[in-house]
Parts: C-alpha cells; structure tokens; sequence
C-alpha cells in the first residue's frame, strides 16, 4: 500500500468516525430535549407497549 492510500484511508476512516459521533451527538440532544418536555422514550418511537 503506498503512503497516500494510507492516508486516503485513514481520512476516510476519521470522516466515518465524525459522521458517527455527530449523529450519536444529535440522538443524545434529541433524548435529552425529550426527557426535558416529559416525553417518554417509547412514547416517542411509538411503541404502545403491547
């Protein structure tokens, strides 16, 4: 492998990771923003217990 596929793939590698961490970042806000209005988890998905 030469050195710019490595880097190519490492830069691949870290924009996987920021994608990752910016939507697990958004889902926390959103369960936070949630819990703040008194929404419960199941609530919100739709899940009826059942």
């Amino acid at each position: 492998m030469s050195v710019w596929e490595d880097v190519v793939g490492q830069e691949s590698a870290v924009a996987a990771f920021t994608a990752a961490a910016q939507a697990a970042r958004e889902a926390a806000e959103q369960r936070e923003a949630q819990a703040a209005a008194g929404v419960a988890p199941e609530a919100a998905r739709g899940v009826d217990g059942a």
